[in-house]
């Protein structure tokens, strides 16, 4: 499903289950992403297409096969079953038996509640499934078949009681308990058939052959770490060698919940703690980590309380938690195309980051004192309609995530807060200036989002509308300055209208046009006290709906809403006597407010701006004397089968 919409919040309805169970590993063929694989408890995986709802049952190889086999052999061993059997034919049969038994428990597979998978990055065909042997299929996921040995310790007491024992007098053995197997495996993001394979008891292996032989690599190369059965909880291959790796444990079920976190850069042999800074003192164990994949200084922890990242390669870590709860983080991952970090927790979904600006941090930009990062691709789209009830239905509640302001996303750093303004500047190819915005001064990262509005067409006003305007215009600072004098408004409030007046968001300054359409009191009568707009159920925000619109079109509706000043429809609304009483306040004297065409309206007729075109556009950055500029990229998405994502973006046609 999405992680956010053009407009309104992602409910369930957006995302549908294709597997059950509960929860687990998934994954998706990146060539063709209607293929998915998920499973659910003791490593039952499925393949399904999602274009034609065809699943297969991935099947696991099994003793049942080769124990069959003995039997066959025995059978013609045997011969004559009527008469008696030779001694030397019985001892065949009793080698036959023995090795029977022997093979039946070498190849009765385990496999955990939570069995790892995963596609190949060198070739998404290619399949590895880790039970307490691993697994390998060319056929994205048929015919598998084993490529390693036990990889476990082999503690046959302990999983004989964890399969056939636990729960004491009633047993209880659901598969949860499973014990001896591969909870960890990963393969090389350089080198094809490196493996790296970790165990619920504590081993950890590699295979630089694709499984033709298996190295063991034992606790003792790991500083600090403790002697026992430690639970390997994540191994991480570099993204830029085949010989760097980082491995996590987790011994918080023997009551130690420090962090063990460690690297390697000669292939296993040796490791070194990158634990640094990390806390300690409660359940801070390791359950995520990951390498960034364009910054190799970059890395990501997940807890079982939050999220760290570094900067330094692990030699330093800081919190990493704005916004997101206190909450175990089961799983991260770095999106490759919208460079996102996506958080999996423990009971609160998912969690997004934009980390563009961070893949792009070095020492030299942090030093800084502005800094503009390059912005990432933007996509225009049109959005579908809304849709209802999940799959699994609506439940008690109706979950939805707030989406993130539709628009190109434009950070920038500062090293101390600023008191002068903060220009973003937007031109096109032809050097026209798009958009102006204006962002915070505060010390750090800033983001401003440009939605994707060019500037509104410019009309010659005729002699009546600029002579309206100059009125408007000196009406304004003269209602404004009376408000903030009387304190009848918040100054936030008074200044938030300042700058939406100044700045010109669209269509709601109006410039010019045709009259009012209609006084406070008709107003009153026709929406209720206050005259305040409100929106059914899916009409979602409508500036000026339901309020006074002028005969002839409005002027030019400026720049947008710069950023940090907020709703246009919020304001209004919430300003004492809603929508219409701010009319009613910014009209000249002796104007009336009647609906005809005369004269100029304040909030009559702003014309939408046009959606920004596919190309190239400049931004500029302008903080005091320091100017930073970089290139973003504006596409439009066509053609889309998403249900969220219409063929249209909402150009105007010809």
């Amino acid at each position: 499903g999405p992680s956010k919409r053009k407009q309104g919040s992602v409910t369930n309805a957006y995302w549908f289950t294709f597997a059950g169970g509960d929860g687990f590993y998934t994954a998706q063929h990146p060539i063709e992403p209607w293929i998915v694989f998920g499973e659910s408890q003791g490593g039952n995986v499925s393949r399904v297409n999602i274009r034609t709802g065809e699943r297969t049952s991935l099947v696991k190889p099994s003793w049942r096969p080769r124990y069959q086999q003995f039997e066959d052999s025995v059978l013609v061993e045997r011969g004559d079953t009527t008469r008696p059997v030779p001694r030397d034919v019985e001892r065949r049969i009793a080698e036959l038996r023995s090795r029977q038994r022997a093979d039946s428990a070498e190849f009765d597979i385990r496999f955990n509640w939570n069995t790892p998978f995963f596609l190949s990055p060198h070739n998404p065909d290619v399949m590895y499934i880790g039970g307490n042997r691993v697994l390998k299929s060319t056929q994205r996921g048929d015919n598998l078949f084993s490529i390693s040995p036990d990889l476990s310790k082999r503690q046959m007491a302990k999983i004989d009681t964890s399969m056939k024992k636990t729960g004491g007098i009633t047993i209880d053995a659901t598969g949860a308990e499973t014990y001896g197997t591969v909870v960890v495996l990963a393969e090389s993001y350089v080198r094809p058939g490196f493996l790296w394979a970790g165990t619920d008891d504590g081993n950890l292996w590699l295979t630089r052959t694709d499984g033709n032989t298996w190295e063991p690599i034992p606790p003792t190369r790991f500083p600090g770490l403790p002697a026992g059965d430690i639970y390997v909880a994540r191994i991480e291959p570099s993204h830029y060698d085949s010989l760097t790796a980082y491995v996590a444990f987790d011994n918080h079920r023997w009551n130690d919940f420090t962090p063990y976190l460690y690297v390697t850069s000669d292939g296993g042999r040796t490791f070194r703690s990158l634990a640094a800074n990390l806390p300690t003192g409660g359940p801070d164990y390791i359950r995520a980590f990951r390498e960034d994949p364009v910054n190799r200084d970059l890395l990501y922890t997940g807890t079982a309380v939050g999220v760290y990242v570094s900067l330094d390669r692990g030699v330093s870590w800081q919190r990493f938690m704005t916004n997101l709860p206190t909450v175990p983080v089961y799983d991260l991952k770095i999106h490759p195309r919208d460079k996102e970090l996506i958080a999996a927790t423990h009971g609160r979904g998912f969690w997004i980051v934009d980390v563009a600006p961070l893949q792009q941090m070095t020492r030299a930009i942090a030093a800084r004192p502005v800094y503009l990062f390059e912005p990432r691709k933007a996509f225009e789209y049109g959005q579908g309609p809304a849709m209802g009830d999940a799959s699994n239905g609506g439940g008690h509640k109706t979950f939805s995530a707030p989406s993130p302001q539709h628009g190109a996303e434009i950070v920038y750093r500062l090293a101390s807060a600023t008191r002068d303004t903060v220009r973003v500047v937007i031109t096109d190819a032809k050097g026209d200036t798009v958009r102006t915005l204006t962002g915070p001064g505060r010390a750090g990262l800033n983001r401003v989002v440009w939605d994707l509005r060019a500037r509104a067409p410019r009309r010659q006003l005729s002699p009546s509308e600029l002579r309206d305007s100059v009125l408007l215009a000196r009406r304004l600072d003269f209602v404004l300055d009376s408000l903030t004098k009387a304190g009848t408004v918040p100054a936030a409030m008074v200044d938030r209208l300042r700058s939406l007046a100044t700045g010109g968001a669209a269509g709601f300054f109006g410039g010019g046009g045709g009259g009012g359409g209609g006084n406070l009191a008709a107003a009153t009568a026709r929406l209720g006290p206050g005259g305040v707009w409100q929106a059914r159920p899916g009409e979602g925000n409508v500036v000026g709906a339901g309020g006074a619109r002028g005969g002839g079109g409005g002027g030019e509706g400026g720049e947008g809403t710069p950023g940090g000043v907020g709703d246009p429809t919020e304001i209004a609304n919430a300003f004492p006597g809603g929508f219409q009483q701010i009319q009613e306040l910014l009209r000249p004297p002796g104007q009336r407010g009647g609906g005809g065409g005369g004269g100029g309206g304040f909030f009559g007729g702003g014309r939408q701006p046009p959606i920004a075109q596919t190309g190239d556009y400049l931004v500029t950055l302008k903080v005091g004397n320091d100017v930073q500029r970089q290139v973003l990229r504006v596409e439009h998405v066509r053609g889309s089968s998403s249900p969220i994502i219409s063929n249209s973006s909402g150009e105007p046609k010809p």
